[in-house]
């Protein structure tokens, strides 16, 4: 499956509305679950397998090779802030300059859901994303 949305969700915790996201929306693509904390990443990879996902868990946790192709869930263990600025290429470019091939393609939906305020996220989220469209 090639196409579909591709949805980040930055500060994911424990991954339950990652999980929602796959269970819940018809067109989901991939879904990536990322947290700076190892032990939330960890708790997110015991929610899939508790939610009976573990066959659509992609192994590589790069979140590079092949994402417009990937489909599954993906965890990703690092700062949100620079997964975001690192993946500001606009999808289904057949020609990558040198700057866009050292970047990963942007995403269709960004969750931002942080313990405080969003502010210090929103700059890489707007670059990021497809086309912006704000919930606050």
């Amino acid at each position: 499956k090639t196409s579909g949305l591709n949805v980040l969700d930055a500060l994911a915790a424990s991954g339950l509305r990652s999980i929602r996201y796959w269970k819940e929306i018809p067109g989901v693509r991939q879904v990536i679950i990322n947290d700076m904390e190892e032990v939330a990443v960890e708790q997110a990879r015991k929610n899939i397998d508790f939610n009976e996902l573990s066959a659509i868990l992609i192994k590589d946790e790069s979140c590079d090779s092949n994402s417009e192709t990937s489909y599954g869930i993906r965890l990703s263990c690092g700062d949100a802030t620079h997964l975001m600025y690192m993946s500001r290429r606009p999808p289904n470019l057949f020609q990558h300059s040198i700057t866009q091939k050292a970047q990963h393609d942007q995403f269709d939906v960004i969750d931002l859901d942080p313990y405080g305020s969003a502010a210090p996220f929103l700059d890489a989220a707007i670059q990021s994303v497809t086309s912006v469209r704000l919930r606050l």
